[in-house]
């Protein structure tokens, strides 16, 4: 009587793994959506974008997508220096017979909860970057302002400049969920 059967190790077993394999789902589903949230809005998912930094300078673009999004004052002024440089007669016929060359600006993806400061709407505004819904297909990417107006960036006029004030994102419970599991 003290020894269990064979089949109830199995089950005992079985339940183990299916409590591994769903708490292991829990977590890739939780970090996926973390990973949703840090990502740029999907419209700029065709150009190259990097994540924002302290400090940045960042003007609001419109891409070769047509989307607007922000994008470091810095590519921007490289690419209008490069266009101003003066060409020749054939340099535009080559231009206008060949397709176009994107434009090497990247986008800036800025984390929700991130600080920014508005210029060029008035006084210097604080604002909140954030993210106004997770579905997909539809611009999400928004700032809220300090009376809590949501705006998204496709409102926003083309050569509005800003800058990050703050752009850490705290650690989530995920990720320490996902680092426990680990060990």
């Amino acid at each position: 009587m003290g020894c269990p059967s064979r089949r109830a190790k199995q089950k005992n077993a079985t339940a183990v793994v299916e409590s591994r394999i769903t708490e292991v789902a829990d977590v890739a589903k939780s970090a996926f959506r973390e990973v949703l949230k840090t990502m740029c809005d999907y419209s700029l998912m065709a150009v190259p974008n990097r994540l924002a930094q302290e400090g940045d300078e960042l003007v609001v673009h419109r891409f070769h997508t047509g989307s607007i999004g922000l994008a470091s004052r810095e590519d921007l002024d490289l690419v209008t220096a490069a266009k101003a440089v003066p060409r020749g007669f054939w340099a535009h016929v080559k231009d206008f017979l060949l397709l176009p060359v994107r434009e090497p600006v990247c986008a800036v993806c800025i984390p929700p909860g991130a600080r920014l400061e508005l210029h060029g709407l008035g006084p210097v505004e604080q604002v909140t970057f954030t993210q106004t819904s997770t579905s997909v297909n539809s611009y999400r990417d928004a700032v809220r302002f300090a009376n809590d107006r949501v705006l998204h960036l496709q409102g926003l006029p083309e050569g509005l400049r800003s800058k990050s004030s703050t752009c850490l994102v705290p650690a989530t419970s995920t990720s320490k969920r996902f680092d426990r599991m680990r060990n």
